[in-house]
């Protein structure tokens, strides 16, 4: 069917500190109304918000975060066929929270030769 469809995101994260080590980011999306095949949907949208913390000289990282916290990416289907109405809830239950920890081990002065390729004497041969 002929129609419009708007769709539109954003992607946001600010630093909350000097230091940068607390993160915030919000996230959002919208789906407009729109019609497809023999079904109409409703708008739909999403709001996500989390908090990242560095800790320990940014080796430990705590991150928190709440997604679709308003609830609102579920979308109501409708369709007319026959004169027959029929509705539907299309709900992916797309409410979570999420808690992480992340922990970088390993030794940050290792000292990184620059190793050639072998092929030295091929480039210089071919005047490179």
């Amino acid at each position: 069917q002929s129609g419009f469809r708007f769709y539109a995101s954003t992607n946001n994260t600010f630093n909350l500190n000097q230091a940068k080590t607390i993160r915030a980011q919000v996230n959002f999306w919208y789906s407009s109304p729109y019609e497809e095949n023999l079904f109409s949907f409703s708008d739909s949208y999403s709001l996500d918000v989390s908090l990242r913390f560095d800790i320990l000289k940014k080796d430990l990282q705590l991150a928190l975060g709440g997604y679709d916290v308003l609830n609102s990416s579920p979308s109501t289907l409708t369709s007319v066929i026959n004169n027959v109405r029929q509705d539907y809830i299309s709900f992916p239950s797309n409410r979570y929270f999420r808690m992480s920890l992340t922990y970088k081990f390993g030794n940050k002065k290792v000292n990184v030769d620059q190793r050639g390729f072998g092929n030295q004497d091929e480039k210089n041969r071919a005047g490179n």
